[in-house]
């Protein structure tokens, strides 16, 4: 292991590059578009975003965010949609500051 461990590394760094690339640019197109327009074959990801959208927080509108505020800046995304009856889930509304990051990272 102690002489495989540098080959497995190398090969994860890079699978995870790959993947922050792609992850990076479906949010750039998200962010131009305003909407998914990505035509997904791939069965799990069609059965993920069945669960997100039965189950995900309704996003808040674009109007309600503020004039000129670009979708998700900040909290605008994540606050749940009012009168959804989300609200009450979520104690000190707004949300308290994020928790500091982990050691290491």
């Amino acid at each position: 292991l102690r002489v495989a461990w540098p080959f497995i590394r190398h090969f994860t760094e890079r699978v995870f590059a790959e993947d922050r690339m792609a992850v990076e640019a479906e949010q750039r197109a998200w962010d131009e578009q305003g909407e998914d327009r990505n035509h997904e074959v791939f069965p799990l990801i069609l059965d993920v975003r069945d669960v997100l959208r039965a189950n995900g927080v309704p996003l808040r509108p674009r109007a309600a965010a503020g004039a000129g505020t670009p979708a998700c800046d900040g909290r605008a995304c994540d606050d749940p949609v009012p009168g959804s009856g989300l609200l009450a889930a979520y104690p000190g509304h707004p949300a308290e500051p994020e928790s500091p990051a982990p050691p290491g990272g």
